[in-house]
């Protein structure tokens, strides 16, 4: 969250690095240290509306959550994005974007307590939200597939389906659409060296050229190669 700090509950110390999540309770007293100039941003969670016990709270106050350990990974970047963009975001869409930080925290926490996060009611929005970074990695793959998602995630083909139905796209149309952004981003790139159309399209996935220039076509309706000669001029 770019802010390095020391933070203090009670007896309770924690160091804080660029990137981390110091959980705090504000009924309680608490010291914020400061050593350099600083930039921070702060989610204030009503207590009333987490699900964990006052003495399970206590046990995560003045504790660090960093960006690569666990849900970190996918919560942290998620409440990080819905910050930078509050100003942007409709009333109607903060009230649900909200409703989902507030479940991402929750279950945040409960991994954090060594609970079980199946159950809690961010659980099916933090894996989803652990599968799609997963396909970002994994967009260069030509085997990606439903399948190996849904087994790398212990999950089957049709509960993966039934993730994406809220997004109002399939999983199969999600990786797409990453390769075809992924694809657009590269085509956009001056470079010393221009790779060929067909060559950007295996990079990112793509095994079959024609299939590829229609999909381009359909979500940007343009040729990939009009696309490139538009981007450099």
């Amino acid at each position: 969250m770019g802010v390095a700090a020391a933070l203090q509950a009670d007896v309770h110390v924690v160091g804080a690095v660029p990137g981390d999540v110091a959980l705090y309770d504000t009924t309680r007293p608490y010291t914020l240290r400061f050593p350099h100039r600083f930039r921070m941003q702060v989610l204030l969670v009503p207590r009333s509306l987490l699900p964990q016990s006052d003495g399970d709270l206590q046990r995560v106050t003045a504790t660090a959550l960093h960006p690569e350990d666990g849900l970190g990974q996918v919560v942290l970047p998620f409440l990080q994005g819905l910050a930078d963009h509050a100003p942007a975001i409709t009333p109607a869409a903060g009230e649900r974007l909200a409703a989902s930080a507030l479940d991402l925290v929750g279950t945040l926490l409960a991994e954090r307590l060594g609970r079980d996060t199946e159950d809690t009611p961010g659980g099916s929005l933090a894996l989803l939200l652990r599968i799609k970074a997963f396909i970002d990695r994994h967009l260069t793959d030509p085997d990606l597939s439903l399948a190996s998602i849904a087994r790398e995630h212990r999950i089957s083909v049709r509960y993966l389906h039934k993730l994406f139905e809220n997004e109002s796209t399939t999983a199969a149309r999600w990786i797409q659409h990453r390769r075809l952004d992924a694809c657009r981003s590269e085509l956009s790139r001056r470079s010393p060296v221009t790779p060929t159309v067909a060559a950007v399209a295996r990079r990112w996935g793509f095994t079959n050229a024609a299939h590829f220039s229609r999909a381009f076509r359909a979500a940007y309706g343009t040729s990939p190669s009009d696309w490139r000669a538009g981007s450099q001029e």
